[in-house]
């Protein structure tokens, strides 16, 4: 990762926490959140992180699982509910 947009990093990743529960949240929310363009988030994500926005979004929502995951009485499908996950399924995929 090269350190050209740290506080870009920062504010993306802060945005995806605030929104972490919100299973509609998209690649155009978050776009609108930025106040920049698709194809702008877009390239700076994958400049950054070498991941599209949606790999990246479900990597953050899979790291946000984690520490539930392993620490928690919750069961799978709730950590994947509150992490943005509307299935198991697709959480355990």
């Amino acid at each position: 990762m090269s350190e050209v947009y740290p506080s870009f990093l920062k504010r993306l990743d802060t945005i995806i926490a605030k929104k972490l529960k919100d299973e509609d949240f998209s690649i155009d929310t978050l776009c609108k959140e930025l106040s920049i363009s698709y194809s702008h988030t877009y390239r700076k994500i994958r400049q950054e992180t070498g991941m599209t926005p949606s790999m990246y979004v479900c990597k953050k929502r899979l790291d946000f699982a984690y520490e539930p995951l392993k620490r928690t009485a919750f069961t799978i499908n709730e950590i994947a509910f509150r992490v943005g996950f509307n299935t198991q399924a697709y959480f355990a995929k």
